[in-house]
């Protein structure tokens, strides 16, 4: 059985669940769900990619379903989130488990797919940018909530998600630059001209006009602050892991440092220092090619914040589309920077050890 509505929050979805039970007036339809590939031979409700599912949750605290597992879906262009319920025909901890290992199974591009006997058609736009990312499925606390590693993990991987974002659209400015100053250089090569033409040499010139210096810093702070962010949330992302992102970032860092001239503008970016978990995760995982490229930006880029000399300010980004992450956990509580965290407990960490070394 699936019980399934949108979009409201996870707390109001359970609540309306079990004022709908109690009532009588809940409606349910037989189900089939799927993780993998390939669908089964019936026709499909609904197909979430991978990195559409955030939270999957077995509940046994709802008296009227003694095994409920909750799925909730949220794709690139849904301002909320779809929240399913299953009414399971086998306990909804031992699908959970089934679910989590078949997720793990698959791709970044396998689907989760919820299969009926009626077709409906609900196509869903596919997002093209980079690989984007999604928190673990989640366990939650006692009170119903979800637990703050959660939150934390889910806060910070939209940041993450933001700086991909940025970086991503800064090399579709410098790609469109480059096209237009290609197209500018052939028309003023040709001798006749017209007003019409001379409109265009306009616009092609503010397109051909490079980003500032400013613009740069920024992105390349942003790759640095990424790789801080991949590092601390290893442990948390999967499909693409942050090893296989770290590849995806180095492909368009080497077209920013081809693009300014070489390595030394970027080399010269001081802040955000990386935390020495990011510096491990480059180590380990770079390609000879990508390790040539990472040590010719020098000591601001190998070294962590320890290792630096003078006081590096701390960093946050600001993001182009004006997004800003929640500022408050849910507890009233303020969010810390997530490197700005990670260099503390790397600090405190350091501490420690020191007298086991003396």
């Amino acid at each position: 059985m699936l019980i399934f509505w949108f979009p409201l929050h996870v707390e109001e979805a359970q609540n309306r669940l079990s004022f709908l039970a109690q009532n009588k007036k809940l409606w349910s339809q037989q189900m089939l769900l799927d993780v993998g590939f390939h669908l089964l031979m019936q026709d499909e409700l609904e197909s979430y990619t991978f990195r559409s599912i955030y939270r999957c949750e077995a509940i046994n605290t709802e008296k009227h379903f003694p095994s409920l597992l909750m799925l909730v879906c949220q794709s690139a262009d849904q301002k909320k989130p779809d929240i399913h319920f299953f009414n399971c025909e086998t306990r909804a901890k031992d699908l959970f488990y089934w679910f989590l290992h078949n997720l793990r199974r698959c791709d970044r591009d396998s689907k989760a797919t919820v299969t009926r006997e009626h077709r409906e058609n609900r196509g869903r736009r596919v997002r093209a940018k980079m690989a984007k990312l999604n928190p673990l499925l989640c366990f939650t606390t006692a009170n119903g909530g979800p637990d703050i590693s959660f939150l934390r993990a889910e806060r910070e991987v939209g940041i993450l998600n933001h700086c991909f974002d940025d970086i991503e659209t800064f090399m579709g400015k410098l790609q469109e630059t480059a096209e237009a100053a290609v197209m500018l250089s052939q028309k003023k090569k040709k001798k006749k001209k017209s007003k019409k033409q001379s409109a265009e040499d306009e616009l092609l010139t503010t397109k051909a006009r490079p980003p500032s210096e400013e613009e740069f810093i920024d992105i390349f702070q942003k790759f640095k602050y990424c790789f801080s962010l991949l590092a601390r949330l290893k442990s948390t992302i999967t499909s693409p892991s942050s090893e296989e992102l770290v590849h995806h970032v180095f492909k368009p860092l080497d077209m920013m440092v081809k693009t300014t001239g070489g390595p030394a503008f970027g080399a010269s970016v001081s802040n955000p220092a990386l935390t020495s978990s990011a510096v491990s995760l480059l180590q380990n995982t770079l390609s000879d090619e990508e390790r040539q490229l990472w040590t010719s930006l020098g000591p601001n880029w190998t070294l962590p914040r320890s290792q630096l000399r003078g006081p590096i300010a701390p960093y946050t980004p600001v993001f182009l589309a004006g997004w800003k992450p929640e500022a408050s956990r849910p507890d009233g509580q303020v969010w810390e920077d997530p490197v700005e965290s990670q260099h503390k407990l790397e600090a405190l960490q350091e501490k420690q050890e020191v007298p086991w070394l003396t």
